[in-house]
């Protein structure tokens, strides 16, 4: 027989080592004269408690009848199902399966154990030994119970322990963390942790409440994980204040919300101060009104006006009067009217009218009158506006109409057209003849999306004749995209721009100088994992000016790149490359580039923006164009941002740096932005400062800071009162007549809860629950602990009360009876696990189903305060495992002919002792 090559013996040699790695199962055949075995040299166990089979097939292939027996030795911690000793009778050529099956006792850790095997014939008398693996994989687990879920705080106890009793079930230590994090408390810690497979412990963590946060605490919750960043459990711990008083609603009266605004401008040598007012009042649910003024600002070339404006809502009519604008087909500011109605969310008709009376500056040409109604002619939704404009400076009457038509609208497809007509009419008989030509406006917006790729289209084209701040607008942008992959997409595009209106210009190259016309096509590939995404693309650009007439062709590529980094922030880089070779009269090499990029904190960041931009001669013969030279800009920012006062105060301190060269010229600026923003939405308060100082004097920007302040008042409107008082007075019942008289003690630091309120009586014994609407509410003490001394609410833990006023509810307290023990532990010798008696919940549940709960203290004390009544005392089971349990969870105690019970809890760990589940059932109890 010839030998393999070198090659086949390398990849059998490497066909085994991957099986010895990843653990596949492979079959034995272990040889001797007389019998044959097969089976598997590995089991695997993925899970704990899991069953593993191997199946034992022995064939015997002496030539006479053999008998003998199959033994099996199995390690400490692997348990075997079937027998140890299996006799088996074969005739010569026969074959018989013995099926073994294993289990893992709860307390093995990840391991490879080994399985013994003995064939041990009688005749002829021979023992064969064997063996096989059971690869027992790691389990992290973890089981968490939290000690306590809901905590009170007060002025004088802000403290609050939050504890977590923690058990690694797993089989291997389990390295993991635990993360408190609270937006309202500014609350961010994380611990780390490990623990040992099959131990538990308790994690506490203490958190104190500032005093400043006290005031404006309702009920707040602080978020626990316990886990990884991938594979975590979440518990919410609730922080409530606990106080004599606390209210439903600010006021007891029927209020409208009014917001005071005042400012105060200042521009280098310029001053300037303003005020303001908004005023809402809901009706109800479906009519409203709102007012709003503000006043004009003197000294800075900014708002001149007077503005006000009133809006009411009545059913499905809208209304308002006062300074409206429109920028949509026309630049129009002023005083005017507007009317609407809503059919539906998709249907109405809409009427507005705009003067130029009271407009702000640069927006005193037009005058408007447009009409626009949404329909639906069944499944398409159109649009129709009409609109007619005077512009008094150029002296033009523009009319114009315009339609829109959703005609495709589903996940997959979207379609929609629009299609317009207008005519500027000249007054001035100079430009009439030559100007007053009808203009059109087309386009449409398609979107097809598929699973794997996509295509969207759209279109704008109006003609130079077209009225309006749109007049000669044309824009086409065409996207294809294709998911090679998950996270994998390429695609190709072309999209270009020509525009003449005049209004809202800004530029491609990051610098108003001038209006550019662009044409863009190439491709692009995009890539993103989890917090990572770049994106190169490339093809052909070029652009033409106002003022620097054609730009060249360029060969372009662009890169976008954003990394989320964890824990600290992200950055952000776009870059945009442009270049050609061989450009205008000297065939010259033009480059032209912009850049910016950003790192960004929540402490800080910065930002950076480095261009370079061809200047070129007014020519509009590119053949004839020359480079001149460039336009270079280089601008960084470094700013640092904090909160104060728990997010109340933000601050925001920024350098500015901007130097840009054109030829010999040179502009630099160099400043400090301060921005300080205070927020109290308790108080209705809110303070925002603004300040910007220019270092070089030489800026042709001046220093310039604002300051406002806005307050939010209710003002009540006292011929409606809303809300009434509820004010609880407890007490001793000293005689049980259920009434407070004159020698009956009250009762302080009584806790009641209502809803989510939780309330203790003063010195006095009340509580008042303040401004609540008229209806039927519940008292609940169940959460009394034993902070009444022994007392408990006579007509029960759960009362309910009738509120159609101000109310005053007098609560009786008389003796309850008593549960009480403690907790011991009893731990097996051999073991060093570890388990505390602290934090365990004790819960009583009387003949109706009432729960009572208290804690174990440190040295697993409790006591309970309860009506007389029967109860069943047990544990919480969740708190323990198969390794600890309580010898008994439950006890029955009768307070109705005993004023105490006294119950004693047992908790007994397993003792390490390896027995097989056959021996074990039958010493069950």
């Amino acid at each position: 027989m010839k030998a393999p090559p070198p090659c086949q013996k390398w990849l059998i040699v490497y066909a085994i080592t991957v099986l010895l790695c990843f653990n596949i199962p492979c079959f034995a055949a272990q040889e001797n004269p007389y019998v044959h075995l097969d089976y598997k040299e590995y089991v695997v166990s993925a899970e704990k408690n899991a069953f593993m089979r191997n199946n034992i097939t022995i064939v015997n292939i002496y030539n006479r009848r053999l008998s003998l027996v199959l033994h099996l030795d199995v390690p400490k911690g692997i348990n075997l199902i079937s027998q140890n000793d299996v006799v088996v009778e074969l005739n010569p050529g026969e074959n018989q399966v013995v099926p073994i099956t294993l289990g893992v006792d709860k307390t093995t850790l990840a391991d490879m154990k080994e399985v013994k095997l003995d064939i041990r014939l009688k005749n002829p008398a021979a023992v064969f030994s064997y063996n096989f693996w059971v690869k027992i994989l790691p389990v992290q687990q973890l089981i968490i119970v939290p000690v306590q879920r809901d905590f009170v705080v007060s002025k004088d106890d802000r403290e609050v322990n939050m504890g977590l009793r923690i058990k690694n079930t797993g089989n291997i230590t389990n390295n993991f963390y635990i993360a408190y994090s609270s937006r309202f408390f500014q609350l961010d810690k994380k611990i780390k942790l490990s623990l040992p497979p099959l131990k538990d412990t308790i994690v506490y963590f203490k958190y104190t409440v500032p005093l400043i946060l006290l005031h404006d605490i309702s009920t707040e919750r602080i978020i626990s994980r316990i886990g990884n960043d991938t594979n975590y459990q979440s518990y919410s711990f609730s922080i409530s204040k606990v106080t004599n008083h606390k209210m439903m609603h600010q006021n007891a009266f029927a209020t409208f919300p009014v917001m005071l605004e005042a400012g105060y401008i200042s521009s280098g040598m310029q001053h300037s101060y303003y005020w303001g007012f908004n005023a809402a009042y809901q009706f109800d649910n479906n009519n409203s009104l709102n007012v709003n003024y503000h006043s004009r600002q003197y000294g800075i070339a900014g708002i001149q006006r007077d503005v006000f404006s009133v809006y009411y809502k009545h059913n499905k009519w809208d209304m308002m009067v006062g300074q409206l604008s429109d920028f949509r087909n026309f630049y129009t500011n002023g005083l005017g009217a507007q009317v609407t109605y809503h059919k539906n969310d998709y249907e109405g008709v809409s009427v507005m009218a705009i003067t130029n009376w009271q407009s702000i500056p640069g927006a005193q040409r037009g005058q408007l009158l447009t009409g626009e109604i949404r329909y639906k002619v069944k499944k398409v939704l159109l649009s129709t506006l009409a609109a007619v404009n005077q512009d008094q400076v150029a002296k033009v009457n523009s009319y114009l109409f315009l339609n829109t038509a959703n005609l495709i609208n589903t996940e997959r497809i979207h379609f929609r057209v629009t299609g317009g007509i207008g005519i500027d009419h000249f007054t001035n008989v100079l430009e009439k003849a030559a100007n007053d030509q009808p203009g059109y406006s087309a386009g449409y917006n398609f979107a097809y999306i598929r699973r794997k790729w996509s295509f969207t289209s759209d279109v704008l084209m109006n003609s130079s004749s077209y009225p309006g701040i749109y007049k000669g607008w044309r824009s086409q942008s065409h996207v294809l995209s294709y998911n090679l992959r998950r996270n994998l997409t390429i695609s190709g595009y072309y999209n270009s721009n020509f525009t003449r209106q005049t209004y809202f210009i800004d530029s491609v190259y990051y610098d108003n100088r001038f209006l550019y016309n662009n044409t863009n096509f190439g491709g692009r590939l995009a890539y993103s994992y989890k917090s990572f995404g770049i994106a190169v693309g490339g093809g052909y650009s070029t652009a033409t000016g106002l003022i620097s007439a054609n730009l060249p062709l360029y060969k372009s590529g662009t890169l976008d790149l954003n990394y989320r980094l964890k824990n600290v922030g992200s950055i952000s880089i776009n870059s945009i490359l442009n270049y050609n070779d061989n450009f205008g009269l000297y065939h010259e090499k033009v480059l032209y580039y912009a850049n910016r990029a950003s790192f960004q904190t929540r402490w800080g960041g910065l930002n950076l923006m480095l261009n370079k931009m061809p200047y070129l001669p007014n020519f509009e013969n590119q053949d004839s164009l020359y480079l001149m030279g460039y336009r270079d800009v280089v601008s960084f920012s470094p700013y640092v941002y904090h909160s104060f006062l728990h997010q109340k105060l933000q601050a925001r301190l920024q350098f500015n740096y901007y130097k840009a060269t054109q030829l010999k010229n040179l502009n630099l600026t160099e400043s400090f932005l301060l921005s300080l923003s205070y927020s109290n939405p308790s108080h209705g308060l809110d303070i925002l400062l603004y300040g910007n100082y220019f270092l070089n004097t030489e800026s042709i920007t001046s220093n310039y800071g604002t300051l406002t302040v806005r307050k939010m008042l209710n003002v009540p409107i006292i011929t409606q009162r809303k809300y009434y008082d509820l004010s609880m007075i407890i007490f001793e019942d000293k005689n049980g007549n259920g009434k407070k008289d004159e020698g009956d003690p009250v009762v302080q630091d009584a806790r009641v809860d209502i809803d989510a309120m939780s309330f203790l009586s003063n010195n006095k014994g009340i509580a008042v629950y303040r401004n609540v609407e008229k209806g039927t509410y519940t008292l609940d003490f169940h959460n009394l602990a034993n902070s009444a001394n022994g007392l408990i609410p006579s007509r029960g833990f759960r009362q309910t009360v009738t509120v159609a006023g101000n109310t005053q509810y007098e609560i009786p307290f008389n003796k309850g009876k008593v549960i009480k023990g403690y907790v011991y532990i009893t731990f097996d010798s051999l073991s060093s696990s570890t388990f505390t008696k602290d934090r365990l919940r004790i819960t009583a549940i009387d003949s109706a189903g009432e729960k009572f709960t208290t804690l174990t203290d440190e040295d697993g004390n409790y006591i309970l305060t309860v009506p007389e009544n029967t109860y069943v005392v047990s544990m919480n089971p969740e708190a323990f495992d198969d390794n600890f349990k309580p010898v008994q969870m439950s006890y029955s105690a009768d307070l109705v002919h005993n004023p105490t019970a006294n119950i004693i809890f047992h908790v007994k760990q397993k003792a390490r002792k390896v027995n097989k589940i056959k021996s074990n059932i039958n010493n069950e109890k």
